[in-house]
């Protein structure tokens, strides 16, 4: 969704005037769940049996670190499973992550590198590799960024349309690196 407002944002400088609302950890995971319970053909999926869950969940646990390695925190797990279980409760795959995921999932996401968090959330959305890598794609990007909640960028966001993050069609180019750069800078001061 975007909006406009042509109000002075506080903060923002003349090089980076379009401020814009980032994307947090779980938006993340939603929108690659929500792209694959409503928009992939699952005819061909492997069926998650609870074997492959428990063993999954298994194999992490001793990857976990001591402490939380960024900011998600097992209440933004837990806001995850209500979404799921919200819009996707007839999904087979959403039914059986009642039993016993998202708990341990709470525990152990807030202390998991990218590489085994996207595992973990992968099974949300069927292991789909081009699903992961994206997700990894995208939360290092929000790292970068030290997991701002807002950035400004340059007028090169908006101009010209058919190039900028407005267009819808610039999204066929996402995780290609087919398309441009666009350098933010988050409300933390990092860029």
């Amino acid at each position: 969704m975007t909006r406009f407002t042509l109000q002075a944002t506080p903060g923002a400088s003349p090089s980076a005037p379009v401020q814009m609302r980032l994307l947090t950890q779980t938006d993340l995971v939603k929108m690659l769940g929500n792209t694959y319970y409503a928009d992939c053909d699952h005819s061909d999926d492997a069926a998650l049996n609870q074997t492959a869950l428990t063993e999954l969940l298994a194999e992490l646990a001793p990857a976990a670190q001591a402490q939380p390695t960024d900011p998600l925190t097992a209440d933004d797990v837990f806001d995850l499973q209500a979404y799921f279980e919200r819009y996707f409760k007839g999904q087979e795959r959403v039914r059986l992550l009642r039993h016993g995921y998202w708990e341990q999932a709470a525990q152990l996401a807030p202390r998991l590198r990218i590489q085994d968090r996207a595992r973990l959330f992968g099974v949300i959305w069927g292991e789909v590799e081009a699903f992961s890598q994206l997700y990894i794609r995208l939360y290092t990007g929000l790292q970068a960024l030290n997991f701002a909640t807002d950035a400004c960028a340059g007028l090169e966001a908006l101009l010209p349309r058919e190039q900028s993050i407005i267009d819808v069609q610039t999204l066929k180019g996402l995780g290609t690196g087919s398309g441009g750069t666009l350098t933010l800078i988050g409300n933390n001061g990092r860029g």
